[in-house]
């Protein structure tokens, strides 16, 4: 919702997905979105490819862990 955006919660709710992941030994961790990839540039992720997934463009990103 609209008055919700701003607050730093996607952020911070990536950031423990990410926190989660290398506390389970993970290195790196994948995801795909079709339209906030600005908002996971601006957290470290790197973009890999881009792929029509479900009949939708979606960009598929990687995050390296512990960096």
């Amino acid at each position: 919702m609209p008055e919700w955006r701003g607050k730093g919660i996607a952020s911070a709710l990536v950031k423990r997905v990410e926190a989660e992941a290398a506390a389970h030994g993970f290195e790196r961790i994948y995801l795909y979105t079709p339209d906030q990839q600005a908002l996971y540039r601006r957290l470290g992720w790197q973009d890999r490819e881009d792929v029509e997934y479900r009949k939708e463009h979606v960009t598929v990103m990687e995050r390296q862990l512990g960096q």
